[in-house]
């Protein structure tokens, strides 16, 4: 359970990241960028807005919001600079 929790808080680090290089004028060269620093953001915070007293529940909510991430970010190498 807390390596899930260390991944999704390196996920609110990353979108931090990126609010504070937009936040400084750097804009990426493509608008795609932001679809894929918005999505896993998204897709951490949404299971916390569902969870309950249920744990296992709670962690099959974190394990897809989790993998849903690790997508995205397969997704978002393979469409990378060539």
């Amino acid at each position: 359970m807390q390596l899930l929790a260390l991944a999704q808080t390196l996920v609110l680090a990353q979108a931090t990241l990126g609010v504070v290089l937009l936040g400084e004028g750097r804009e990426p060269a493509d608008r795609l960028h932001f679809v894929y620093g918005l999505l896993p953001l998204l897709a951490v915070a949404y299971p916390y807005a569902l969870r309950g007293e249920d744990g296992r529940r709670n962690l099959l909510l974190f394990t897809v919001g989790s993998a849903l991430v690790a997508a995205l970010g397969i997704r978002a190498f393979m469409t990378g600079p060539h």
